[in-house]
């Protein structure tokens, strides 16, 4: 069986079946949010889902990255990712993602999403080390076992910066329990329809919000 075709949802998440006999209501805010379902890849490993974000900086470093986290599975204590530059090449008819320079690996513990609950309307600092990003071009890799409700790029002077999804290499479940992983581009993810768990691109809807996380909810 094709590899792409055998993605099957990693059981005992709150993201899957409660029970055997029932499954637990998805309530994701489809038009808000984007519920990151850890998959099997087809070999034994969790599938890495990737969004590529095209950043305006206006020759500023980008120096915090910050995420509103709206539910993490009670099945994970900490949930990976990765903050890289990357690069794209669509010569060859298809879209190639390449990663480039060095990693920024950090992890969202249950303790770091119970404290922003309380205290910053959900908003947490991924960036918890000093790092600074001189490239528009910012990739966001997880596998998954959480829901993200906005992400938020931040240069040095502490000013937000306004950005766009330009692909994103993810598992796309639609209301049917159909599948498919590809490359997206931002208007292939535009007209998906059916869909399950939201998308990529709500992750750039209201970056407002972000003004107001220390305000009480």
């Amino acid at each position: 069986m094709k590899k792409l075709l055998s993605f099957i949802l990693i059981c005992a998440t709150i993201f899957s079946c409660a029970t055997l006999t029932a499954c637990k209501k998805v309530d994701v805010d489809i038009e808000k949010e984007w519920r990151i379902v850890a998959y099997d890849d087809g070999e034994g490993e969790v599938f890495e889902q990737k969004v590529c974000f095209d950043v305006t900086r206006n020759s500023k470093k980008i120096d915090e990255v910050w995420l509103r986290v709206t539910e993490m599975s009670n099945k994970v204590e900490s949930v990976n990712l990765t903050l890289q530059r990357y690069s794209t090449d669509s010569t060859s008819g298809s879209i190639e993602i390449t990663l480039q320079g060095t990693a920024y690996t950090t992890a969202i513990t249950k303790q770091d999403y119970n404290r922003a609950k309380k205290e910053l309307n959900g908003w947490i600092k991924v960036t918890k080390d000093a790092w600074q990003h001189n490239s528009s071009y910012v990739i966001l890799i997880c596998e998954g076992n959480i829901t993200i409700d906005e992400i938020v790029f931040v240069d040095e002077n502490g000013k937000r910066l306004t950005g766009e999804v330009e692909y994103a290499d993810f598992v796309f479940e639609n209301t049917d329990g159909d599948m498919k992983n590809k490359i997206y581009t931002a208007s292939d993810i535009s007209a998906l329809t059916g869909v399950k768990y939201g998308t990529p691109l709500n992750l750039l809807n209201d970056q407002e919000s972000f003004d107001k996380k220390e305000e009480n909810k």
